[in-house]
């Protein structure tokens, strides 16, 4: 794919991509992207999210907003995460760890139990960068009911993120774990490697 961007018509050559964009697509459009934003002339990519009809470009320029911290596109990104398309879901629950929206964290500790793992994953991902505490009974309620490796330990590396009061419910749960998820919690704590991520 050969990108080009000038003003105006890169609105027309993303409306115009018609298959499923590849990951060296992916990089080059954020090559494109960042050399624009270098010149100060990256626009919103609010209008070109509407005027796409293609998922996965939809999917990509979600991320761009997240990624270029276009925070006046926040209602946008609050209206994705209940988008029937997951890719552009995850994209959107991703995003609004990126922009620091507070204010959807509790639509995402609701949705949680409905959506799919690439979601849950997800919304775990963004509360952390939330970290806002605000979500330590629901990070708890998560780790004791969950049986997933991947799940338990993006937990418990939240919990543990969460400094004060998120280590001391850490150490509560150390206290009453057994087997499995007491080795995910000793995994978390092992100074070489609690900072690895998960989500």
């Amino acid at each position: 794919m050969y990108l080009l961007f000038h003003g105006e018509k890169s609105h027309d050559f993303l409306s115009a991509i018609e298959n499923e964009i590849t990951q060296w697509d992916l990089i080059e459009l954020m090559r494109s992207f960042e050399k624009l934003k270098g010149k100060g002339e990256l626009q919103s990519l609010h209008t070109w999210v509407l005027n796409c009809s293609n998922k996965s470009v939809i999917s990509f320029l979600i991320k761009g907003i997240g990624y270029f911290n276009q925070i006046e596109n926040s209602g946008l990104i609050i209206e994705k995460i209940t988008d029937e398309n997951e890719d552009i879901r995850v994209a959107a629950i991703e995003a609004s760890g990126d922009l620091m929206l507070k204010e959807v964290e509790y639509i995402l500790r609701g949705r949680y139990k409905n959506e799919t793992f690439q979601c849950q994953k997800a919304i775990i991902k963004s509360i952390k960068k939330l970290n806002s505490g605000d979500s330590l009974n629901f990070l708890e309620e998560l780790f004791n009911e969950t049986h997933e490796n991947e799940i338990e330990t993006s937990v418990i590396n939240t919990i543990y993120s969460y400094n004060g009061e998120g280590r001391d419910l850490f150490k509560k749960l150390k206290k009453d774990a057994k087997d499995s998820k007491l080795s995910v919690l000793k995994h978390v704590e092992t100074p070489l490697i609690k900072f690895k991520e998960y989500a």
